[in-house]
């Protein structure tokens, strides 16, 4: 099924979801989540009636910016935003759905006020408390709104969440129904009218009838539209070919339905279009000496670490497992964010399925 069917099918179930929840179908938006895709993807799916696009990275979104990808559509910022690069997204986007503490909050507000703009945010909600996700926690959120509310460069505009990988179709059902009576409770305490908050954001390829159900007025959808990421896009930045996605596709071939939305912290960079130009730093020296000393200990263990490319930072480390206790190994290399690639050939079913 190509892409324009798949956005057909993904409406046509969302408008189906929204009149059986008594909805008028026009309520819910439909965002196409185009991490690791390319400009020409992007262009084909507005072509076939996508309205707002959503990135992760913000690499990805400064390099399509620049190459006029998004021409016709929304731009909206759903991933990890980190403090260091709001200035690159501010005032370019439509909407920021992953505010995620009061530090970013205040980032925020004061890069929109140095622009002289007011830029439309969301607040990420932690709804089940996950240690590995970001976002405010249930009963931090209104404080976190009367803050927005206060802060002349930000528009408190909704709510957003990313609720445990679902097991079974309606497992994250109680997580969308908490974020809509969080807004509703939120909305009502804030007796001034100081916000109105009209946008729900929750819900991703593989729950996003759900969603609906519960409130929902924007999907985050990507591989439903897209199909399975390509194991390597080529993103050109500042005359560099950067390799964004093989560790999103061995990502995506253990948690399909998660590459929507993924915490994604970024090194330092340049956008090609802002003219802000780096400069060397002391931590950069340390931490190339630190890789040499990784590197070593790797070889010492016999895996193989492979450099893709001295400016991307990103390594890739082979194993070929012979026993259970090798997940540790895997783990530790997981944790210092490298890339596992691994080489079952010679590994036993019963370790393999384990590991």
């Amino acid at each position: 099924m190509g892409l324009r069917e798949n956005i057909a099918r993904v409406r046509a179930q969302l408008d189906q979801a929204a009149r059986a929840a008594g909805r008028d179908p026009s309520e819910i938006t439909l965002l196409a989540a185009t991490k690791t895709q390319g400009p020409e993807a992007i262009r084909a799916a507005i072509q076939a009636g996508v309205t707002v696009c959503g990135e992760n990275r913000v690499q990805e979104l400064a390099a399509h910016l620049d190459e006029g990808a998004y021409g016709g559509a929304q731009v909206h910022f759903i991933g990890h935003l980190q403090t260091n690069k709001v200035k690159y997204v501010v005032g370019r986007v439509a909407l920021i759905h992953s505010v995620s503490s009061d530090k970013l909050l205040r980032a925020i507000a004061a890069q929109a006020d140095r622009l002289g703009l007011v830029q439309d945010i969301l607040l990420e909600v932690n709804l089940a408390g996950e240690a590995s996700k970001s976002g405010f926690a249930p009963e931090s959120a209104p404080d976190a709104a009367r803050l927005a509310a206060r802060l002349g460069g930000v528009r408190l505009r909704g709510l957003m969440c990313i609720p445990p990988r679902a097991v079974r179709p309606g497992d994250n059902l109680p997580y969308f129904q908490k974020l809509r009576r969080l807004a509703v409770d939120i909305t009502r305490e804030m007796l001034d009218n100081s916000i109105d908050m009209d946008v729900l954001s929750m819900g991703m390829s593989g729950d996003y009838t759900d969603a609906v159900a519960a409130g929902s007025t924007c999907v985050r959808v990507g591989s439903a539209l897209f199909g399975p990421a390509r194991l390597c896009h080529l993103l050109t930045i500042e005359g560099r070919n950067v390799y964004m996605s093989l560790f999103d596709e061995l990502k995506r071939l253990a948690r399909p339905y998660e590459d929507e939305e993924d915490d994604d912290y970024e090194e330092d960079f340049t956008p090609v279009s802002s003219g802000i130009k780096e400069l060397p730093r002391e931590r950069d020296r340390d931490r190339d000496r630190e890789r040499d000393r990784e590197r070593d200990a790797d070889r010492r263990s016999g895996h193989k670490v492979v450099n893709i490319h001295t400016t991307t930072q990103l390594q890739v480390v082979l194993v070929k497992p012979d026993r259970f206790e090798n997940a540790a190994e895997i783990a530790d290399h997981l944790r210092e964010k490298r890339t596992v690639v691994l080489n079952l050939e010679q590994t036993s079913k019963d370790v393999s399925r384990r590991i």
